[in-house]
Order: structure tokens, then sequence, then C-alpha cells
């Protein structure tokens, strides 16, 4: 991919291609970030990237003394030089789509964008992105490498270099939040469930007889629409609780090409049991025996928003989510100390 070398002609002060250069340590997505120097940005002093819709704000500021673009110039970044935030959309889907079809047409902004760590390595091998060996310092790649959590920096790898095509931002992972307060007036002891989460059996246990004794209506909410986030993650995680995979082991997780394909495993075929008993109870044929029914039919439609609703209102029990919804929950003025969080449960250990 080519870069834009075009400068300011000021050397005593960062140029749009240094500029650039360190930049690309700072752009991210919602768990990882793909850099692109597209070359030719409508203003050659302007980097344009894409971001969360915060960004412009963050940016801007709402005092200009107080923005990232006067820090900018403030660390020896050209006057001349201005970074642009495109807001993009929320939705990690959407947001896949509208950067491959602006990619693919050749269009040159963004310099920079976001992307979603599950959608990163189709553009590393469509070769639309740049290896961080081009832009990056290597003592700031040392520090990537060296600072940074290896499970977010390998879906920025090209699978067959191993070289860097992304920074990650911040690390998402799922999380389960539950009413401490509801599952303790059911009789079970939470002490030590944010280090030591309970099995899926008793964790069902303890939302049904929850719900009930509260008088609520849902055990349990999650993510369960036809969308990236499925895949990727809320069925994922099941899945791998029950030793499941889609690819096998870890080994093969970030190849791309011919694998062993194992969605039809025993563990992974338990694991939609086991959903499928959550949302239909035991009875159901197709179900797995032993898992009461806990969540409504409606988490097929609902992503992360949708499934924080009932659990924020007071009306669920658990709730799985991200990081994001703990400072949400957890807030003296919803349920403050009353809100518990521990990793996922576990089937197999």
């Amino acid at each position: 991919m080519g870069h834009n070398t075009t400068g300011t002609g000021d050397t005593g002060g960062l140029s749009r291609r240094q500029y650039l250069t360190g930049a690309s340590i700072g752009a991210v997505a919602a768990s990882v970030a793909v850099t692109g120097c597209l070359g030719g940005a409508r203003d050659e002093n302007t980097i344009v990237m894409t971001g969360d819709t915060d960004f412009e704000g963050a940016m801007r500021g709402d005092d200009a003394d107080a923005s990232i673009q006067e820090a900018l110039w403030d660390a020896g970044l050209d006057d001349d030089i201005t970074v642009e935030v495109q807001a993009s959309v929320d939705d990690t889907d959407q947001r896949m789509q509208q950067y491959q079809s602006t990619l693919q047409a050749g269009r040159s902004p963004p310099d920079i964008f976001m992307m979603d760590s599950g959608w990163t390595l189709p553009f590393i091998l469509r070769e639309q992105t740049t290896s961080m060996t081009e832009v990056l310092p290597n003592d700031v790649l040392e520090r990537v490498e060296e600072d940074y959590l290896d499970a977010s920096l390998e879906t920025a790898r090209h699978p067959q270099t191993g070289e860097l095509h992304a920074v990650p931002l911040f690390p998402d992972f799922g999380t389960m939040q539950y009413r401490r307060d509801l599952v303790e007036d059911a009789g079970y002891d939470t002490s030590d469930w944010d280090e030591d989460p309970p099995s899926w059996e008793e964790f069902a246990e303890a939302a049904a007889d929850a719900r009930d004794e509260a008088g609520i209506d849902f055990g349990y909410t999650t993510q369960a629409a036809s969308y990236e986030g499925l895949s990727c993650c809320t069925f994922n995680e099941v899945m791998t609780t029950w030793g499941g995979a889609y690819f096998g082991g870890t080994d093969t997780l970030f190849e791309a090409g011919e694998r062993s394909i194992t969605v039809d495993s025993e563990p992974v075929l338990d694991s939609i049991r086991m959903m499928r008993a959550f949302i239909h109870g035991d009875d159901d044929p197709h179900a797995l025996d032993g898992y009461p029914e806990i969540a409504p039919s409606t988490i097929v439609q609902w992503t992360e928003e949708e499934a924080r609703g009932p659990f924020a209102a007071g009306n669920a029990v658990m709730h799985r989510n991200w990081p994001y919804s703990i400072g949400i929950s957890g807030a003296e003025e919803e349920f403050g100390e009353d809100l518990g969080v521990m990793p996922m449960p576990y089937a197999v250990s």
C-alpha cells in the first residue's frame, strides 16, 4: 500500500508522514485498529481517521486548549497539520462493509481507521493495510510487542509473515454480570464468584431460583442476534467453555486456508443444546437435560443494548456483556455494590 510522503516543509515539527508514523499506535478500534495509509488525502496536510462517534469530540474538545489536536501541536506536530475524525457507524458489521467499499473503490481517506478485531485478518490478507514495520519506529514497535496483550496482538498479525498490521486500543472481553443481592437472597454464596465462577449448571439454577424468588421476568439475558458478535464472541465463549472450537486447537486459530472444521464435535453440539435449554427448557427434545429455562426467546434478536435493557431495568438476574456496561450498572444510582461481575461459567475444566 502506498504512503503519502508529503511534508509541510517545516523541519522544526512533525511532517504529515511522521505523524502517520506516530499516530499509527493510537488509531484503533473496538478491540484492534487496522491502520492504512492510502495516499493522497483530500488535503495534503490533513490526516483523516475514522472512529467511534466520541472520537470527534475528544479530538476537538469543548475547550480547544484541552483538545487532543491542541496536545498534538504542543507535542511537536506542525501547526499546518490537522487531524480530521470521521465518525463511522457503531454497528461492527456495517463498519466493516463501509471500509471494504471505501478501500475497494480506491478512495484515499481514511489514512487510519478503527476496526473490530474480528474483521482484521481479511483486510490484512487482501493487502489493504500497512505493516507496522514500515511506519512505526523500532522502539515503539518493541514496546507494543512486549507490553500489549498477546491475544489482542494475534488478531492484528499477518498469518504468514507474523508482522503487525494494527495496534490494539483496548481489550474487550465477555463478562457475566449479575444481581448479587438477588442471587444471595435465593440462598447462593457468591463470595468467590469474581475469581472462581460456578459451572453452567449451578449458574442456571441460581438464575432460575433468583428470578422466581424476586418475581421478575428473566434469569438471563445475552446477545444472540445473527451478527458478528454472535459468532466471534457470545457463542464462541459458550462453545469454548464446553471444550469446543470452530477449527480445532488454538494453534490453528488465526490460520487462513485448509484446517480442520470441528463445529460438529460433541462439545460444540452440547453448548448449543444448553443454550436451547436456556430458551425452551430441558423438556425440548433437542435441549440438554438438567438445564432450566432462564432466557427469553427474544435473545435471538438482541445485540448489546437490547440485552442490557431488561437487566438495567431490574428485570433480569444475570447478564452477559462487555466491560463498558459494568460502569453503567455499577454506578451508585443504579445497582452499586449489588452488582456482581464474574468470568464466564464453565462446563468442563
